[in-house]
Parts: C-alpha cells; structure tokens; sequence
C-alpha cells in the first residue's frame, strides 16, 4: 500500500485537537504487538467526536509533567496524617483520585482559537487561520491569557475544596474527602515530554473482538516507563486506513509497522511539520 497518505496540507476536518488523561488498557499492545498505547478516556470517542470513522490516524501527540507545586500530589508510598492522628496510606493506586476536570477530553481546543474568537470552528477542527499564520507576540500573549484563565480556575477549585463542610473532623466521609483530593506523582524525564509523532487505533480492534469503543495513541519514543494519569494531547491531522481482521498477530504487527512509516512519511511534510509546534501541545 501507498506509504504516504493525505494532502500536501491537512484538510477538513482535520485537525482535531485531543487531550485526557491517560487510561489502563489492555496491556496488550507493548506485550503482544511490541507497540504500546496510551488509552485516553471513552469521551474521545463519543456520540460529538468528529473522529466519525473508525481505523487508524496520524499526527501528533505529547505527555504533559505534572505541576511540581500541586499541593495535592503525593509520592507512592508516603502516609499523610488525618485529622484525627490516624494515618492514611497512598501506597494502593485505586486510593488515588484523578481529577474529574482533568478527564475531560477537549475536542479542537487551541490557544489560537481564543485569539481568533471564534471557538466554533475550532470544535470543529476547522481552523479559519492556520497556527503558522500567526505572529509570536500574537501566539505569546495567547498561552499568557490561557494560563492565566487556568491558574484562576484552579485557585477557585482550590477555595471550593477548602471550604468547610457539614461532617465532622474525624468522621470517615471526612477522611474520605481529604482522600479524594490526594493524587500519585508520577516522574517523567524531561525529555519525555516533547512532542512526538503518533499513530492512533479508534474502533473496537476486530482482532481481539472489543466490545468497547477505544481510542489507542501509539506515540513514537521509547517510554522508560508508564505514565497513566498523566495528561496527554493528542494533534490528529489525517487518517491513514480502516479497521482489518487479521488471520495472525504477525498480519497485524506487520501492519502495525507499515502505519508507523506511513505516518512519519506523511508528518515530514512542510505543512504538517507546522503543527509540531502547535501551542496546543
């Protein structure tokens, strides 16, 4: 099959513009298929995903770091006191709870829509101005003004977790509302934080015969180790083939490398290579 797909440049309506955080899979893809997947959240795929065809995309993708000042983060293992001197231990993931907005995918959301102010399009993936169009101070005052509104939401979230509540200090519903907030800190190297071409499985994998709708990014660098929890953003800016059954798990990791190629054949492009630097990312 051809080993370059798509435009000279992204058409409608791509691109779409992703982010969640990082859900457990199958384990499958690293173990069996030598390719492992960072699952986002089941919204990716929903009823409003413009992502209407099922079969494996390209473009590009990033793990975002944690804030190393988030005053809710914990190490694996530690123990914090409750308010009645009883100890509360973190060392079990399931006692972790990622926060609900940092679930949410985000479906074509971009700094540079706001500067446009015309976020419509933008959900739709149909940018009226490409993001190389747009000058640096533009692009900077931009980001600035997205931080900003972030770092206001996040203070007011903060206010709203503090405020005093109608159970008493020791009881267990408060224990369990201090241990709601607490989150794992996850370690990432810097260098596993840069943006990175990818190719994303969306469908229900005929192979193994998923009952479930997924959303499956292979981002293309070497992880040292698993970052679930952690946000990723996810720039999708074409679509490479449909979903195959296959007669072996050979077919299909074969297969699995030529989409690879393709989607490095397809990003060396000069208006592809563009969204590499997406503030988005």
């Amino acid at each position: 099959r051809p080993l370059i797909c798509g435009s000279y440049a992204p058409e409608r309506p791509y691109p779409i513009y992703l982010r969640g955080i990082v859900e457990k899979g199958f384990g499958r893809g690293g173990k069996e298929l030598g390719c492992p997947t960072a699952n986002l959240p089941s919204k990716v795929v929903g009823p409003q995903s413009p992502l209407t065809r099922t079969g494996i995309y390209f473009g590009f993708a990033r793990v975002l770091p944690q804030d190393p000042d988030d005053p809710d983060l914990v190490d694996e293992g530690d123990a914090e006191a409750s308010a009645d001197g009883q100890a509360i231990n973190f060392t079990e993931e399931e006692d972790f709870d990622i926060d609900d907005d940092g679930d949410e995918v985000v479906l074509g959301a971009s700094p540079v829509a706001d500067a446009f102010g015309d976020q419509k399009d933008w959900t739709e993936g149909r940018p009226l101005t490409k993001p190389r169009q747009m000058s640096k101070s533009s692009m900077k005052t931009a980001l600035q003004e997205q931080n900003r509104a972030e770092q206001q939401q996040q203070q007011q979230q903060s206010k709203e977790e503090r405020r005093p509540r109608n159970h008493s200090s020791n009881s267990s519903s408060s224990s369990l509302l201090r241990r709601g907030k607490k989150k794992p800190r996850i370690p990432i190297a810097p260098e596993d934080t840069r943006v990175f071409p990818m190719v994303m499985s969306v469908g229900w994998n005929p192979y193994y015969q998923n009952t479930s709708k997924t959303a499956e990014v292979h981002i293309m660098h070497q992880f040292p180790r698993d970052f679930y929890g952690l946000e990723t953003r996810v720039v999708v800016l074409g679509y490479i083939r449909p979903e195959y059954n296959y007669v072996s798990v050979e077919s299909l990791k074969d297969d699995i490398e030529t989409d690879k190629r393709v989607a490095i054949n397809s990003l060396a492009r000069p208006h592809y290579q563009d969204y590499g630097t997406d503030p988005f990312l």
